[in-house]
């Protein structure tokens, strides 16, 4: 009985291996992980390695007991990945590429099936390839690790509902702690969405009750989800929070220092125009029919979009980055809309079914073309920073940048410091090799260290970007924004600064190198 249950439910694993194939693709033709941030990730993996599961950071600012502020599961894995795969941490970063992208459209799939059938959630897994914010997904991250467990929790809080079984709420309840151990801002947008979920189903209850509704059990099953959650979440985020407040760089958050708005005109763009139609109809259909599983899943979308939005009212949120929370439930109900279309032109005559049946054909051969092209894109395989001045390329690092960690791995001591023009770079070289680095030349206006701050800061070494030149302001030497100290190419020779306390010790076709005399 259960091998036919799973016979006949392994179609939902199809567009899960369409997306390992499409992701698996560029991850073979690349040799680096992709994003920038996976560096910054790696460097902890490399710190839990070699120190175990500490707080403070040694390698990053290290006078200034510089707190982690990242949960540590995901550091861990790719750490033990290492281990036990006899690989170093970046081969396992790009391993789990496809594998993350796997298993986040195999979550949304399944959540899928279990709101409104096999056939919807076949349909959620690919349409969901449609919108270009699929290109996410690919990214060896924290966050993508913790969506995948994201539409999972939502489900078996729905579950608790639909069975008044308190069990369900303390297993969606633990899935959130798991995730609160992987990703902080994304446990927040999860338990955004399942407080607003049971908001609206008690003020449901109050003007309309239903027998899946009861005060009583709603607060239950909260109480329930939360308790458990933060029992399994306590013990690491006890003692990081004690370590944040008792320390002055540093810590764990889930507030951002300032906003990154999008405007709402921009997401049709965002999500694609045919998951947006599809969604309509599937959104309708369910504020007509309002069932349990409507509630949760419309509740879903809206409580993202108005958190995407909430920079309006002084919340620092990046909007872009709330839009792939929502991806995951608005692909599920266009999916339903998409079903709904076909069985009605299944309900028609002959010619009308066919009909149906070609707009699927046609819809989900659109999806998976649009995927393939989504995840063979620079997207997904080059970033940049972008500043006043220029456009920063931050991701893959460069051939500059690895003779650079080649080069540091050789002649750099493991307890001399070295400080950076880009901090970019900076992040590189702690996860390629295990030399400190500080962070303060990059915020340095006037763009030379003098002999004070080199003493006082403990440096051994200063690496300038030679990258990072300016010439549009005449009567400025140097100009720091925001991780980069940019230098006036017309007024100063970077590769020959010629003070008393340092000399030139390397050189390549981006960074120069000075070894601190003093």
């Amino acid at each position: 009985m259960r091998s036919e249950i799973i016979k006949n439910n392994l179609v939902l694993a199809v567009p899960a291996v369409l997306a390992f194939i499409m992701a698996l693709i560029p991850t073979l033709t690349n040799q680096w992980p992709f994003s920038w941030d996976i560096f910054y990730h790696l460097h902890l993996a490399q710190v839990y390695t070699s120190q175990g599961l500490v707080f403070i950071n040694p390698l990053l600012n290290p006078l200034n007991d510089n707190v982690i502020n990242y949960p540590p599961l995901f550091h861990l894995l790719l750490a033990g990945g290492g281990m036990l795969f006899n690989l170093n941490n970046f081969q396992v970063a790009r391993a789990l590429q496809p594998l993350v992208a796997s298993f986040i459209i195999l979550s949304t799939s399944l959540t899928a099936f279990k709101f409104y059938g096999k056939f919807t959630g076949v349909l959620a897994g690919i349409i969901i390839f449609s919108s270009v914010l699929i290109s996410r997904i690919i990214l060896p991250l924290p966050e993508n690790l913790a969506l995948i467990f994201l539409p999972l929790s939502i489900y078996f809080y729905y579950h608790s509902f639909q069975y008044k079984n308190y069990k369900f709420a303390i297993l969606a309840g633990l899935i959130m702690g798991l995730m609160a151990l992987i990703h902080q801002a994304a446990t927040f947008c999860l338990l955004v969405a399942v407080s607003s979920i049971t908001l609206v189903l008690l003020i449901k209850n109050m003007f309309n009750p239903a027998r899946f509704i009861n005060l009583k059990g709603s607060l239950l099953n909260y109480l329930f989800y939360m308790i458990s959650g933060v029992i399994l979440a306590a013990w690491w985020w006890i003692p990081a929070i004690y370590f944040t407040l008792s320390t002055a760089q540093g810590g764990v958050s889930t507030a951002l220092s300032s906003a990154v708005p999008m405007n709402i005109i921009n997401y049709p763009g965002a999500f694609g125009y045919l998951l947006l139609f599809l969604s309509i109809i599937g959104g309708y259909g369910a504020l007509i029919k309002l069932r349990l599983k409507d509630i949760f899943i419309i509740t879903w979308i809206l409580s993202m979009l108005f958190l995407s939005q909430s920079y309006l009212v002084g919340v620092n949120v990046i909007s872009y980055r709330v839009l792939v929370y929502i991806l995951i439930p608005i692909s599920i109900i266009a999916a339903y809309g998409l079903k709904n279309i076909i069985f009605w032109f299944k309900s028609q005559d002959k010619l009308y079914s066919k009909i149906g049946y070609l707009i699927l054909v046609l819809i989900v051969i659109f999806s998976i073309f649009q995927g393939y092209s989504t995840f063979s894109s620079t997207k997904v395989t080059e970033f940049g920073a972008e500043t006043p001045i220029k456009t920063v390329d931050i991701a893959p690092p460069s051939r500059g940048e690895i003779e650079l960690g080649n080069w540091m791995q050789q002649n750099v001591n493991e307890n001399q410091v070295a400080t950076f023009s880009n901090y970019y770079t900076s992040i590189f070289i702690l996860s390629y090799t295990p030399i400190p680095v500080s962070n303060l030349l990059h915020r340095q206006h006037s763009g030379i260290l003098n002999e004070s701050d080199l003493i006082t800061n403990q440096i051994d070494i200063v690496v300038y970007d030679k990258k990072l030149n300016f010439t549009a302001s005449p009567d400025s030497f140097w100009n720091v924004n925001n991780q980069f100290l940019f230098y006036n190419s017309e007024k100063i020779n970077i590769a020959n600064l010629d003070y008393n306390y340092w000399e030139k010790i390397y050189e390549n076709q981006e960074f120069v190198v000075y070894q601190v005399l003093v």
